[in-house]
């Protein structure tokens, strides 16, 4: 019976919006600088395949909303989170429609004919006692951008439940770049055993508390709690309950 949970629970994720099969992709190094992993089912508690560095291209099986189905180089079969794709390899930049993309030759220099004259070799400069030491830039603070700080595992899907209801909000993995913070808890409580094998429900309860709080005044501009009862998809629905009253609250002011 866990096992029919498992399948349904990745029926659902992946077939939302399937993809052609072997289409190339790469991890996201420009939103996610950090590695990730492959898992071995499509839910966040899953048994780790392998990891997934910046930059790694794969195949993509099957395309989802929160999960998708991949293949790297050397055979691995698995499932990483959907935002973490990009379709563009992350060291080649995107080409404009009509941009001409191949390099022009430049002539080469014409040589004077005229006899070589001896330079002088100018004098070393003197060696500095004691180098300067170098200075930090700063930290680009990125306008109506937010950092979702570690729950958990509940963060990815936080960020995933933004893109999907459109909060218009940057999610930044920088914490010094962003102009707010979200923290909370969260809890998802599964169905016992009882009650799958006697009542054949697999749904569970689930609740989360979340607060985004201005970095540069420190107050809470928005707090927010939710408890799900009997639902099938636990923390992705508390996460969605979240995205979309912050994107309410928002979009009122």
């Amino acid at each position: 019976m866990k096992s029919l949970y498992f399948a349904l629970v990745a029926t659902c994720l992946l077939a939302a919006s399937a993809a052609r099969a072997d289409d190339l992709g790469y991890m996201d190094c420009q939103s996610h600088p950090d590695d990730s992993v492959i898992l071995a089912k499509a839910e966040k508690a899953a048994d780790v395949i392998a990891p997934l560095h910046c930059g790694q291209q794969f195949t993509i099986l099957l395309s989802g909303d929160y999960f998708s189905q991949i293949q790297t180089q050397d055979g691995k079969v698995g499932y990483v989170y959907s935002y973490l794709i990009s379709r563009n390899h992350p060291s080649l930049p995107v080409a404009q429609s009509g941009e001409q993309t191949t390099p022009v030759p430049q002539p080469a220099p014409a040589v004077d004919q005229a006899p070589a004259v001896a330079t002088p070799t100018p004098a070393p400069a003197p060696t500095p006692t004691q180098a300067p030491s170098p200075q930090t830039a700063p930290v680009a603070v990125i306008p109506n951008s937010v950092f979702i700080a570690p729950m958990g595992g509940f963060e990815t899907y936080l960020a995933a439940a933004f893109e999907k209801k459109k909060v218009p909000l940057t999610v930044v993995t920088v914490k010094a770049s962003a102009v707010y913070v979200i923290a909370g808890v969260s809890e998802d409580k599964k169905a016992g055993w009882a009650k799958i094998a006697f009542l054949g429900d697999i749904h569970s309860d689930a609740d989360a508390s979340v607060q985004m709080v201005d970095q540069k005044s420190g107050a809470v501009v928005f707090a927010y709690a939710v408890n799900k009862k009997n639902t099938l998809h636990g923390d992705q629905t508390t996460a969605e309950a979240c995205a979309k009253h912050l994107k309410d609250q928002l979009e009122k002011k």
